[in-house]
């Protein structure tokens, strides 16, 4: 199976909703609430996508390393319940509406050094995130919004995301928790033993 080939929870190429979410076509995110705040600094900030799993505390030590660069990322909004698109572009723009406008927050209260808009954004992730974060560049060049960097960790050219079929929508469900526990085994050094993640294992194993 592609490593890039998975069930997760946003698009027909990339999840479907959580149950009990209705997807809808573009939501307003908050920047306030949506855009997290990973570490404070001086200059443009970076700002980070989230994985499959959904969560960004596996950028932690990313951000402590790059200081004092200030770092933002987006967790997934579906794990709060907040409805989102179910196509890859529509999340895209939707992240792109939120990342501007917080940058453009930034700017007019004058954090991190910041006034106005700056000359571009810094755009990144790890896996998933990254595919999500170069399609996310290409829409806001077309928008007419400049982009300084691109950072991309072990990602894939979002033409190579592709729906995995097959699977029931507990089975969805476990697949997704699987990666989020994955996700923070890989970048906390914890040593997690856990049944739902054999169950996890089992799954991705059984379609692969």
């Amino acid at each position: 199976r592609d490593l890039h080939s998975f069930p997760t929870r946003r698009s027909s190429d990339l999840h479907s909703p959580p149950s009990g979410v209705a997807a809808v076509a573009r939501p307003q995110l908050d920047p306030d609430v949506h855009v997290l705040p990973l570490s404070d600094g001086t200059g443009e900030p970076l700002y980070l996508l989230h994985p499959s799993g959904g969560d960004v505390l596996c950028y932690m030590a990313l951000a402590r390393a790059i200081a004092p660069r200030p770092v933002y990322a987006l967790a997934d909004p579906g794990l709060d319940g907040t409805p989102m698109p179910v196509d890859l572009e529509s999340v895209a723009r939707c992240y792109g509406d939120v990342i501007v406008a917080h940058r453009a927050k930034l700017g007019h209260e004058g954090r991190h050094g910041l006034h106005g808009f700056g000359c571009g954004l810094f755009l990144g992730g790890w896996s998933m995130g990254g595919t999500v974060a170069q399609l996310l560049a290409r829409t806001l060049i077309e928008r007419g919004i400049d982009v300084r960097g691109l950072l991309l960790v072990d990602s894939n050219s979002p033409d190579r995301i592709r729906e995995l079929t097959g699977l029931a929508e507990t089975e969805v469900d476990a697949e997704f928790a699987r990666r989020y526990v994955r996700s923070l085994q890989a970048f906390s050094r914890l040593a997690i033993e856990d049944s739902a993640i054999a169950a996890g294992d089992q799954i991705g194993r059984a379609h692969v």
